[in-house]
């Protein structure tokens, strides 16, 4: 593989669902020389230590909360406003040039929908390129996004 793509993940909704896979994905994917990227709303502390508790491996951690919260644009209800929330991985997915990311939420794949597919819990199953992709073994869902995005 000569291309090295940057994977992004959502903590809530996606690994959160099944760290032993997640788990295996995110090792395969770092072995392959990937970048995982996890992508999620927060807050970021809490994230690493979960990931950290069930070793799992990645190469960085953006938390939406943590992000807004240092340009101090969190309300005095620890609110953000929905549209600057809605687009914020969509802003890091370019910024950081994302190749991949799997979220929960439709939402946020309105905004890149060649970048962002959903999960979806129910059949663990994603969508790539109108392909439906089983998440039942990691390593044949990391070599589906690698024939797709290399």
């Amino acid at each position: 593989m000569d291309r090295k793509l940057k994977i992004g993940l959502d903590f809530h909704g996606v690994i959160n669902q099944n760290f032993d896979f997640f788990r295996e994905f995110c090792r395969y994917a770092q072995a392959r020389g990937h970048l995982i990227y996890i992508i999620s709303g927060g807050p970021l502390e809490d994230i690493k230590k979960t990931l950290d508790e069930h070793f799992i491996a990645y190469s960085y951690v953006f938390a939406i909360y943590d992000h807004f919260k240092a340009l101090g644009k969190v309300d005095e209800n620890n609110r953000i406003e929905d549209e600057l929330w809605n687009k914020a991985k969509k802003d890091f997915w370019d910024k950081h040039h994302i190749d991949f990311h799997l979220d929960d939420s439709p939402e946020y794949c309105r905004y890149a929908p060649d970048v962002c597919s959903v999960f979806d819990k129910t059949s663990q199953s994603c969508s790539i390129f109108q392909k439906k992709v089983l998440l039942n073994s990691p390593l044949e869902f990391l070599k589906e996004i690698e024939l797709n995005y290399t």
